[in-house]
């Protein structure tokens, strides 16, 4: 994604998005999480990958990840250098 130029905002924004969905449905574990997904407008071909991340991952990893984007987004708003933040962000998609 760094070669293709794409905004390192856009994508933490996205992350911050999909760990607060899977954050939420650790918490409802009696939900149905198909309808929950539905009802978030998440695309069907993404529900499997949130529902076993949900099943799969541990707060504590969910709660470092959170950590971790604070962390590049704070970077990015101070204008660090940009490899710092794919280096990083390719650490966070590796726990993920």
């Amino acid at each position: 994604m760094h070669k293709q130029q794409y905004n390192p905002t856009l994508l933490i924004r996205l992350i911050q998005k999909d760990l607060l969905i899977l954050i939420h449905m650790k918490r409802n574990q009696k939900i149905n999480y198909h309808l929950f997904l539905n009802e978030k407008k998440i695309c069907h071909k993404r529900n499997l990958i949130l529902i076993n991340a949900c099943i799969n991952s541990k707060n504590e990893n969910l709660y470092k990840m959170i950590k971790i984007i604070t962390h590049l987004e704070l970077k990015i708003k101070k204008n660090h250098s940009n490899q710092s933040l794919w280096t990083q962000l390719r650490l966070l998609s590796l726990q993920f």
